[in-house]
């Protein structure tokens, strides 16, 4: 994952993203933490907007986008419809506003779509009532498609 990733670190932001008891990953996981926080803040710079309140950020990598689906389900068990109402789909990533957590696929991770995700993550955390999802969708496209 931190190979996909070519952001470097911003001062603004230093959140603890990943937590593991395993020594290896964890002497990983301060440079992938520090390329979130730089693409955090292209996104920030982007939008022109900054988070607001200060609640910390989660981020779940699972192992593809049938798990992403399947965990998309937990919280929104009757929105998706056909074969994927069952678990059966595929979804690349989703942001979930109440628990402040995004969950990636890691065999469709690229930095455009956690870019997406954190557009949901900053306008969710940047107004008191975030704005609807049709206006984050427009907006977060738009980001993922500017990171070039």
């Amino acid at each position: 994952m931190e190979r996909r990733l070519r952001f470097s670190q911003a001062e603004k932001f230093s959140q603890t993203y990943f937590y593991t008891q395993d020594p290896f990953q964890a002497s990983l996981s301060s440079g992938l933490a520090a390329k979130i926080d730089g693409l955090i803040f292209k996104v920030c710079l982007t939008l022109g907007k900054w988070p607001k309140n200060s609640r910390n950020l989660r981020i779940v990598i699972l192992k593809d986008g049938k798990q992403v689906q399947q965990r998309h389900l937990v919280f929104q068990p009757f929105q998706a419809a056909g074969p994927s109402w069952f678990g059966y789909g595929r979804m690349e990533a989703f942001y979930e506003a109440r628990s402040h957590t995004i969950f990636l696929s890691l065999e469709d991770l690229h930095a455009g779509i956690l870019a997406h995700e954190l557009v949901h993550f900053v306008l969710c955390q940047s107004y008191v009532v975030p704005p609807p999802a049709s206006a984050q969708e427009d907006w977060a496209r738009y980001v993922e498609s500017s990171l070039d």
